[in-house]
């Protein structure tokens, strides 16, 4: 297997003396039993963990003691299969050995022992006291210390290093074909490097990320990864992942969640030797590439390519902003169609109201209509602000009065699906440098925003749908902020993407229900108007935003 490279390496030079010495005192915790690593010489290779006092500084202080020792141990010495479990020649103590090994070559030994079976007869040991010539008082009340088992625990203990020594050869040998591995791959490396110096010379100054692959395929001849040969300067920029970081790495060593379908298309190239170009989104690197595949020799595909995240958020912004405008030029135009006709049923009522026909029996119906007439002539106004959007100067504003108009533009859609909506707003506040409909537009998102997590979470009535939109003044450091809160018991936002919702395109709704753009625009707002959007929120339990506006932002009127 190893072709004699590394038959020098012993068990130190692989696992290392520190590692070991971890193992070791580990064991010696949780069992109880003393413990040392040593070389296939016998040397320690780590500090024995938990000798019993009896072995170290009575027994071995003896010429006859230290000898009967060396002689136990020399039992040990020959390498065998299994565990091997004995009892010390001279005190009687159990001790136990297994071989570590590596293809079959023994590289070290784990030493485990002095402990005594607890049917042991105290009186017959005292006895090796005699032999050595020490005090049989001070030889019991070592022996006192000895850890005691029986026979069925210490033997079950062998097993579990039996066990273990086992798993330590067979991480051995995956350590040792790990280094072959290395080598290989490095050999490959440096071949290919040395060949390609010229061509080196000019991807490595290519504004295009550029990337050499090695296909892998399973048993079936599938390809189900690919691994990072070398990749050039501009591949570190556009990804932002260092060289050293990928090349000799899978793809799923470094993109772990990277989706099935690039696998799937590289692999088609390698095969085949069509090379193919594409524009495609990665979740995990949240970017969008323009990417030529092709194949340079058998067994590898390269990759060219370029980010375009940018240019496709630019396309996306632009159609977002055709779809405002033309909703905005719909919204004028339905708004110009209604509110002639609205206005004539409100005079004319009036004019009934006016009049003596109106008898008492009918001022009641006819107040009614001018009231709801009222109310459409209200919405109809701020569709009409809507579709002035673009052109919209700032100015002071009333803070009121923005709030107001949103609530009215949601409040039907609210209704319809039986939530209900709680205002609250302090008295006499301050009127806010601002772009009014933009400040509408952000409450009006966020109002439809809690009204979706509501229905996710309960699709039907239920006394827990409700909206609670809070606005009061506070100061802060000299600075007084208008703080809109708006708070839903809804499906909340989960943890995992709370750092992901105001990023452009980012949405857990389906195609058709939004395009991920409506916090990302609302946050732009807000901080083009120097003020704060956050948001507090717990999974299946609540969402709270917070927008913080300055009175004064600093705008000239």
């Amino acid at each position: 297997m190893t072709n004699g490279q590394f038959d020098n390496l012993g068990l130190r030079e692989i696992f290392g003396a520190e590692k070991l010495q971890v193992i070791q005192e580990a064991f010696t915790l949780a069992t109880g039993f003393a413990a040392v690593f040593a070389d296939v010489q016998g040397n320690r290779i780590t500090k024995s963990s938990g000798e019993c006092r009896l072995c170290t500084n009575i027994i071995k202080r003896t010429e006859i003691g230290l000898m009967k020792c060396l002689e136990s141990d020399h039992l040990f010495t020959t390498a065998t299969e299994n565990v091997q479990i004995r009892k010390c020649l001279g005190s009687g103590l159990i001790d136990a050995v297994v071989w570590i090994k590596l293809f079959g070559r023994p590289i070290g030994k784990w030493c485990i022992g002095q402990v005594m079976d607890e049917k042991e007869d105290i009186e017959k040991m005292l006895g090796y006291a005699d032999v050595i010539g020490v005090s049989r008082e001070e030889y019991r009340n070592a022996l006192n210390e000895v850890k005691r088992f029986s026979m069925e625990q210490i033997e079950n203990t062998c097993r579990y290093l039996d066990v273990s020594g086992k798993m330590l050869s067979d991480m051995a040998e995956s350590d040792i074909a790990n280094r072959i591995e290395l080598r290989k791959r490095e050999k490959a490396e440096a071949e290919l490097a040395q060949s390609n110096e010229y061509y080196k010379l000019l991807y490595t100054s290519m504004l295009n990320g550029y990337a050499i692959h090695e296909m892998i395929y399973d048993g079936e001849g599938k390809p189900v990864n690919y691994r990072f040969i070398d990749v050039n300067p501009a591949f570190e920029k556009l990804t932002n992942q260092k060289r050293e970081d990928v090349v000799g790495k899978t793809i799923l060593d470094v993109s772990p969640k990277i989706e099935k379908f690039w696998i799937e298309r590289y692999g088609k190239v390698q095969k085949t030797g069509e090379s193919i170009t594409f524009t495609s989104y990665t979740a995990e690197l949240e970017r969008f590439y323009e990417v030529y595949a092709f194949r340079p020799q058998e067994g590898r595909f390269a990759t060219i390519f370029n980010d375009v995240t940018e240019k496709m958020e630019a396309q996306e912004k632009a159609h977002q902003k055709q779809r405002l405008d033309s909703i905005g030029i719909l919204a004028g135009g339905v708004a110009h169609e209604i509110n002639n006709p609205i206005n004539g049923i409100i005079n004319y009522g009036q004019l009934l109201l006016d009049s003596n026909e109106c008898g008492e029996e009918n001022r009641e119906y006819v107040t009614e209509i001018i009231k709801e007439s009222g109310r459409i002539s209200s919405i109809v106004k701020n569709l009409l602000q809507f579709s002035r959007y673009d052109s919209q100067n700032h100015s002071l504003a009333r803070v009121e009065d923005i709030i107001n108009n949103a609530v009215t533009l949601t409040r039907t859609i609210l209704k319809s699906d039986q939530i209900t909506i709680n205002v609250s707003m302090q008295k006499d506040m301050h009127p806010v440098k601002c772009r009014s409909n933009q400040i509408q537009q952000v409450i009006i998102n966020l109002l439809i925003n809690a009204r979706d997590s509501l229905n996710k979470r309960y699709p039907g009535y239920n006394t827990n749908k409700v909206i609670m939109l809070d606005c009061q003044e506070v100061e802060t450091d000299g600075t007084t902020w208008m703080t809109i809160t708006i708070e839903d018991k809804g499906v909340g936002i989960p943890k995992s993407i709370q750092s992901n919702i105001f990023e452009p395109f980012f949405t857990t709704k389906s195609k058709n229900e939004g395009t991920g753009l409506g916090l990302s625009i609302s946050h732009g707002i807000i901080a083009e108007h120097k003020g704060r959007l956050n948001f507090k929120s717990a999974e299946g339990k609540y969402t709270k935003f917070f927008v913080e506006l300055p009175i004064d932002n600093g705008w000239e009127l």
